[in-house]
């Protein structure tokens, strides 16, 4: 299965996914976040993309709104980054 990579509190964790999954379920184990279940309502995933942007969907204006009203524009949600296009080992990101 392929691999991502994220960093959260100074850790790198590497975590398997399919290709049905998005960010946040990736790492629904092993972050304590997504408390909307994915919905783009509630701003708990938001995440930085260190590498592999390219293998995302621009932005959807909903999202967009959410991050401008959490103060971290330049961010984007987990539960919108679909990996159905990350190649393994392509993707990192910081939480």
């Amino acid at each position: 299965m392929p691999k991502l990579t994220a960093l959260h509190k100074g850790k790198s964790i590497q975590v398997e996914y399919t290709g049905t999954d998005n960010v946040m379920i990736a790492l629904y184990d092993d972050i304590d976040w997504g408390t909307c279940g994915g919905s783009c309502a509630c701003g708990s995933c938001i995440c930085t993309v260190l590498e592999g942007e390219e293998f995302f969907k621009d932005p959807s204006e909903e999202e967009l709104d959410m991050l401008h009203a959490e103060g971290r524009p330049n961010s984007r949600l987990g539960c919108q980054l679909d990996l159905d296009n990350a190649p393994d080992g392509k993707v990192k990101i910081r939480i």
